[in-house]
Formats: structure tokens, sequence, C-alpha cells
């Protein structure tokens, strides 16, 4: 029969019995089609195939060779994915699974996942593997609601995650307040050298050059629980020191928050004093109350990139005695939710809505425990002085 949109047929599916429509843009194509439906009736009543098989099969017909990059295309382009996660699935599929782009979703299988995944575990950390599988499950996951596959392909295969490498050692944290105190106090006097255009060893240049504000940044981040793109994003009508109170609103140059809906965080005096400093060093830059509270090095608003350098904050932390190898700028966000639940006495429900935290289960992974087995003498020194 012919329509508007071609060719048609009603035919008795091969699996339930009941008719459904099949289309064809010629008749030849039309024939074709319904040829290999009595093909695959035949094999499965013969036992050539399994209904599972002939189902795939079915799907194939209809959607053409539905690939893994067809289906990541397809979750990318929902309108509900937040901003955070539709990165994170691109840099995956640019990535570790790139390989797998051109495979059919059922193809999929476990043999064909555990070798990948063994290849991928010699060079990934646990948490990143993580990433990847999650990935990967969501979009198959995607393909199935529409259709597209009916089973999960690799069945119950699951990755061996702690195979290959245990990747980089997890970030540190001030663990006490007397730490982040010190760290404060060394990045304090790293600005000064910097604007002295003084050297740590007698050398003049060595700290030569503009000021950072690597203390100002430093006391934000640690005492509100800010990201890299939230430090960026804070401006000068944000700051309410007579409330000591700090709005949270916007990521880099207005960008929404990973979270969603702002915050307005409690902050201790400490804070403010340390901005009130920051804004007088930075002068005209902080005139206007809409301006950056930490100005781009070429001026405006941050549009990407570190905010705080990972290199100042490891200058800090040794200047403070503490080990900076496992330090990175979010590791102030960890020393936050530390800090935070001692505070609180464990009470992770309060610290969870301090931290801003979706989930009790991430909070988790920031918190590291309160007291170190050692402390070097210089960050001793420190804490008797600050």
């Amino acid at each position: 029969m012919k329509s508007r949109r071609g060719y048609y047929a009603r035919p008795r599916h091969p699996l339930t019995g009941r008719q459904f429509t099949v289309r064809g843009r010629t008749p030849a194509q039309l024939a074709a089609y319904l040829h290999r439906l009595d093909s695959l009736r035949q094999e499965l009543r013969l036992g050539m195939k399994s209904p599972a098989d002939v189902d795939q099969a079915l799907r194939r017909l209809r959607f053409g060779a539905m690939t893994f990059e067809r289906a990541a295309v397809s979750y990318l382009a929902r309108p509900d994915l937040a901003p955070t996660t539709r990165a994170r699935v691109r840099s995956v599929l640019a990535g570790p699974l790139r390989e797998l782009a051109r495979e059919e979703l059922d193809a999929l299988d476990g043999p064909r996942l555990s070798a990948h995944f063994d290849r991928l575990a010699a060079r990934l950390a646990r948490g990143s593997l993580l990433t990847v599988w999650r990935t990967l499950r969501s979009v198959v996951r995607h393909a199935a609601e529409r259709g597209w596959t009916a089973r999960v392909p690799w069945g119950s295969w699951k990755p061996r995650v702690r195979a290959g490498r245990e990747g980089r050692p997890q970030r540190d944290c001030a663990r006490t307040e007397g730490e982040l105190a010190a760290i404060l106090a060394a990045a304090r006097e790293l600005d000064e050298l910097r604007v002295a255009g003084c050297g740590e060893h007698g050398d003049p240049c060595s700290l030569a050059g503009p000021y950072r504000a690597i203390e100002a940044k430093i006391a934000a981040a640690a005492r509100l629980g800010l990201r890299q793109g939230e430090l960026a994003g804070l401006r000068w009508y944000d700051v309410y020191p007579k409330r000591l109170t700090v709005g949270i609103r916007r990521q880099w140059d207005g960008a929404p928050l990973k979270a969603g809906g702002g915050a307005e965080l409690a902050a201790p005096p400490e804070l403010f004093e340390v901005l009130e400093r920051h804004r007088a060093r930075v002068g005209a830059l902080a005139a206007d109350p809409g301006a950056p509270v930490f100005p781009a090095p070429g001026g405006g608003h941050y549009a990407s990139g570190e905010c705080l350098s990972t290199v100042d904050l490891r200058r800090a932390v040794e200047r403070a005695g503490l080990d900076a190898g496992a330090w990175s700028p979010h590791s102030l966000r960890d020393t936050f939710a530390t800090l935070e639940a001692r505070a609180a006495d464990g009470d992770l429900k309060h610290v969870q809505q301090r931290t801003r935290h979706r989930s009790l289960s991430s909070l988790l992974r920031y918190l590291r425990p309160l007291e170190r087995e050692s402390t070097r003498p210089q960050l001793q020194q420190r804490e008797v002085t600050t």
C-alpha cells in the first residue's frame, strides 16, 4: 500500500504475533524488509536464532546501525542535562571511550568492555575509572529508553575498579585551624614580598611581580568552601561585612552555579579583615560594586582557568611547613568541609548545608582525618606565633 510517506505493509511481528507497520521509500525497499521478516520468522521457528537475536535484528532494521557514538550524540542533546554533566560526557567521549565510538551498542558485551577497561585501569585512577563507567551506563540507558536496544549488552559484568595503578594521592588539606592560620600567614608574607619586589633567599627577582592576592583567595576559598569558578565569580556587592556574610551566586564571568541556586554564607570576621586589606591593594579596581573581587590578570572578569594558581597555593603551603605535593586549589574546599565538620561536632546535615553538596555521599569524599601523625617544627612555630 502507498501513502504520503511512501509504501507500507502490516505484517505480523515474528515474536509477538501482533500486526505492526513496516514502511519503505520504494516498493523494492519494502519488499526487502518483508523478505527479511520472513527469514527471521523461519530462523526463529527452526531454532537457528533466539528471540533475543531476532529482537536485535528487528531493531537494527528499524533504526539502522546504532553505534555508541550515535547514542552519545542523542544523549548530549537532552535539554535536561546540567552543563557540568554535558562537559564531563564530552570529555570522556573524547578520551577514555573514544575507542568505542564506532562500536554498535550490542557489541559492547562483557569480554569487549573487560579488555577495554583493563587497559584504562593501567593509566587511570579509581575515581576516573568510575566516572568512565557511569558515563557509559548513562548513554546506554538513554538508548534503551528510546528502544534502540532491549538489553544491557554487557549483562552482569562490571569493571574491576581497583585494578591497575592507584593514581594520584588523595588531595590534602588543612586539618586544623592552626594549619589554616599558618598557611594564611605564609600567603600574606608572599603577597608582601611580591609587592616589595623581594626574593626569599636574597634573590631580588624571585618573587617580584604584580600583586596576586594569594592570602585573600586562600582565605575566601577556605572560609567559604568555594570552587575555583565561584571564587572567580565573587563581586564586591556580594560581600556584606556588617552582617558577616558573603553571597555565592555565580561562577566564571556570570556562569550559573554548579549546584543551581545561590546561597549566602556566614563567615568569620577574619575573612572580612583579609578582604579589606585586599580591597585597599587593588584600589580603583574595587571602586565599582559590580567589579570582581579577584580581577583577572588583564583586568575584568575571569572567563576560565585558575583564579588561584596551584603554584601560588603550594608555595604558601610549603612556607607554612606542610608537604604541598598533594595540594590543589580544590583542597581549600576540603579544608572548609573538614573544619566545618569539626566545628559542627559531626552534624553532617548542617555541614552539607554549608558546603552546598547535593548528597551526604558527595560530602563524605571531602572530609579528612582531623589530626596528623606528625607536624614539622616550622608549622609548630607558626601555630604559636599566629
